[in-house]
């Protein structure tokens, strides 16, 4: 994306993993079945950009009000009031606020699934973590969403960040509510395979690398090394 932007190529560049705040090595145990469908929105509280003000007008239909579903919201911002008041003026009950949580397995012990209507992402973390939950998400087609969530394998995918087409994403999703934790299982496999278990470990080592190569090089030179 970068290299897009700015129309060059960057030979010397890698992709460097963000750490992540949950032991991979465990897995939350899937919600206790209530009767109630619990989706967690795991981002600050800025629709500008992380669009939940997308989400609560899919939830304002009547379809959705009938069903037994809980909106769970977890994270701070300066823009929680306004969200507020809109849940409020739509009249949404099951819309929760329930503030900047640190242990992400805990929020993983108590909900099925992640939402992300994002206008706008890098690569989110709070997917990232969904996965090494054993979680599916809900996500749009923006940063490196896609990268991360295959649609209809281990989530789904909005191709906008709209009411209409994400509330058809939702509409797949809740028709297969009875896959999700088939599918959460392929998300934490394809984590496995694609996200690094350290990630600052794995950078460490990729300097190290470049640090021996420029040792090797240099001798092979007949130059030293200056530190």
């Amino acid at each position: 994306m970068l290299e897009h932007q700015i129309g060059e190529k960057l030979p010397n560049a890698v992709v460097v993993w963000n750490p992540y705040n949950i032991l991979n090595d465990q897995v939350p145990p899937w919600p206790e079945d209530d009767g109630v469908w619990k989706l967690a929105c795991v981002a600050r509280l800025d629709p500008w950009y992380k669009g939940q003000d997308v989400m609560f007008q899919v939830l304002a239909q009547p379809r959705w009000r009938e069903r037994p579903v809980e909106i769970n919201l977890y994270g701070s911002g300066t823009r929680q009031r306004m969200l507020q008041k809109l849940a409020e003026s739509l009249h949404l009950k099951n819309v929760h606020f329930r503030g900047h949580v640190a242990d992400v397995n805990a929020i993983w012990r108590e909900n099925h699934m992640l939402v992300l209507p994002s206008r706008c992402e890098g690569l989110p973390l709070a997917l990232v973590e969904a996965m090494w939950c054993s979680r599916p998400a809900v996500v749009t087609d923006v940063g490196g969403n896609a990268e991360l969530c295959v649609d209809d394998e281990t989530g789904f995918v909005a191709g906008a960040p709209t009411p209409g087409v994400f509330g058809q994403a939702l509409e797949r999703a809740w028709g297969r509510r009875h896959e999700w934790q088939f599918m959460g299982q392929q998300a934490r496999r394809r984590a496995e395979e694609l996200i690094p278990k350290d990630p600052v470990g794995d950078f460490c080592s990729q300097l190290t690398a470049c640090v021996e190569q420029r040792e090797i090089k240099a001798t092979n030179n007949g130059h030293g090394v200056r530190a």
